[in-house]
């Protein structure tokens, strides 16, 4: 990861990385932090250093933000004392606030120059998509509120988005999960829902290997709800729990409905940490491949690193129950969290997804480039397949194929299309 420099440019430019990074979550229904940070002190010490040395001092006070990060983070600089931090996929508020405290704990500190002391202390503002703000030019000026207001009231940390805040609160939470649990089971009812394909491919021969189911909601009122702005907050209550269920047996249904020269391409199935956990999980699925007559082999269930974490012991007992049935399992989002590869080796699964985070900027960082590569290499060793999201230019795909990447999906290929209009995609694409 490097540190952006936009000195000159500033907020337009800081608008249009935060837009690109709330693009990239709205397709893989993440949420998205972004961290306005104020430098106390930045000015003093230019003043005491020099602005030779001053300034080499604060470019490596910005380096030490890049330790509290990922590699699908990104970090800022809009002038000395002020720094943008974008955190992708963020799952609640204790990651962020997790986050934010390594942060704290790594920059804040005292500097002595001839007896005198005086302290670098950073204020940090914290806003969220899709919670607090629906645009990068939001999110941004909302980041900026939530500082200047810790400021003002001399804490080291405000969020702003009220909706992470409720987490906290019994009574918001209980209010917030009955009211998505009626909305779903309501939607379910009246067939709001719809699914979308995106095809996979085989990177060297551009042969469908299958695709990827992705729910969207035709609200009434609302119109197209984006993915981000309903899963995140399904996913903590039991309304995930119908979704799901909704989503695969509509999915496996839509697998029979396909061309006959498609009868051995995989559908992808995204899955909550909260459905794996539940006991009945297995049943569901097996359920839903004997109502729709779906051979095991062709359903690939994506689970992200966090979900197959939590209970590893738990976690490889299902993962082989799955796997005796022939089911496949694949890591979505590959590389955008915290997981330790120790454990990655040990899981039954069958594929590794690297996230669309690290191909978009393929073609423009060798440092990106360097990251697919050591993927690819852990996947080779560990006997895993991959397949890389978000492939949308003729370059990256040449990339990926020189790096032996075997499977990819991305705007490159298609689009995600309704079930219709991939049917005939699919007879399209079969004759050329």
């Amino acid at each position: 990861m490097d540190i952006i420099e936009l000195r000159t440019q500033r907020e337009g430019a800081a608008i249009e990385r935060i837009d690109a990074a709330i693009k990239k979550g709205e397709s893989s229904h993440q949420r998205i932090a972004v961290l306005s940070v104020k430098i106390g002190g930045a000015a003093h010490l230019r003043a005491l250093f020099g602005s030779g040395e001053g300034e080499q001092m604060l470019k490596e006070i910005h380096q030490r933000m890049v330790g509290t990060l990922r590699l699908s983070d990104s970090v800022i600089v809009l002038s000395e004392s002020e720094v943008l931090l974008i955190l992708f996929g963020v799952k609640n508020m204790g990651h962020a606030r997790l986050a934010v405290r390594k942060l704290l704990h790594l920059l804040t500190h005292h500097v002595e120059i001839d007896e005198d002391k005086f302290r670098i202390k950073p204020v940090i503002g914290i806003a969220t998509y899709p919670d607090g703000a629906n645009s990068g030019a939001e999110l941004l000026k909302s980041a900026v509120l939530a500082r200047s207001l810790a400021e003002d009231r001399g804490e080291e940390y405000i969020f702003y988005c009220t909706a992470l805040q409720s987490e906290q609160s019994e009574q918001s939470e209980q209010s917030v999960s009955w009211n998505i649990e009626y909305e779903v089971e309501r939607a379910i009812d009246n067939d709001e829902f719809e699914l979308y394909y995106q095809p996979q491919v085989e990177l060297n021969s551009g042969k469908v290997i299958g695709a990827e189911a992705l729910l969207r909601w035709n609200h009434p009122q609302r119109g197209m709800v984006p993915p981000g702005q309903f899963i995140p907050l399904a996913e903590k209550t039991d309304a995930i729990h119908p979704l799901t269920r909704w989503t695969l047996h509509n999915a496996l249904r839509h697998v029979g409905e396909w061309p006959k020269s498609e009868s051995k391409s995989t559908i992808s199935v995204n899955i909550a940490s909260r459905n794996f956990n539940q006991p009945s999980f297995q049943e569901v699925v097996e359920n839903g491949l004997s109502l729709w007559g779906v051979d095991p082999q062709r359903l690939v269930l994506e689970i992200t690193e966090g979900a197959l974490l939590h209970d590893v012991e738990y976690t490889t007992a299902v993962l082989e129950s799955l796997r005796t049935l022939g089911i496949k399992v694949s890591v979505d989002d590959f590389g955008t969290g915290y997981s330790s590869l120790a454990y990655i080796k040990q899981l039954p699964v069958d594929e590794l997804k690297i996230d669309q985070s690290f191909i978009h900027d393929i073609l423009k960082s060798v440092h990106e480039q360097k990251i697919v590569e050591i993927i690819l290499k852990i996947a080779q060793d560990f006997g895993f397949s991959v397949l890389a999201e978000g492939i949308e230019e003729p370059g990256a795909l040449e990339i990926l194929k020189n790096l032996k990447c075997g499977f990819g999906q991305g705007y490159l290929f298609a689009r995600p299309m309704p079930h219709t209009e991939y049917c005939a995609w699919l007879q399209s694409h079969n004759k050329h």
